[in-house]
């Protein structure tokens, strides 16, 4: 996946990190998605996503497969805050559908808690944009 991401002055140490997260997910092809879950989620994490409850593990199989569905060309973080152990995000993906060869663009809303630097909960709902056959795309797994 190649593409770029627009950070918009988010600079708080969890804005920071969580911006790492998503590009190192999306666009840095050398981390697994193992490699990925270990720096950023504690081991009990688990997050709710559209009304799905992922743990852990089930969120690297929704690694692998965004990084196996989609070429992401942008990333654009709209809004972000920071309190203590606590970060919201309002963030866009764009890219291009593999499984419909389609544009999409992902709106998601998110909250996470932290523990020692990781995530450890997370909760995202999202709209994709573009073919309805890509409708589930931030929840797929």
């Amino acid at each position: 996946m190649t593409g770029k991401q627009k950070r918009n002055g988010f600079n708080g140490p969890l804005q920071t990190q969580f911006q790492d997260f998503m590009s190192d997910w999306v666009f840095a092809t050398q981390m697994s998605a193992q490699d990925v879950l270990d720096t950023y989620f504690t081991d009990d994490f688990s997050a709710e996503i559209d009304g799905h409850i992922l743990s852990k593990a089930q969120f690297q199989s929704r690694i692998d497969r965004m990084r196996q569905d989609a070429d992401v060309h942008e990333q654009d973080f709209v809004e972000m805050m920071e309190d203590g152990d606590r970060l919201f995000s309002m963030h866009y993906t764009r890219g291009r559908s593999r499984v419909t060869d389609q544009p999409f663009e992902t709106r998601a809303i998110a909250f996470f808690l932290y523990e020692g630097n990781k995530m450890k909960k997370g909760y995202l709902n999202s709209a994709t944009l573009g073919d309805p056959r890509d409708a589930d795309f931030a929840s797929r797994s």
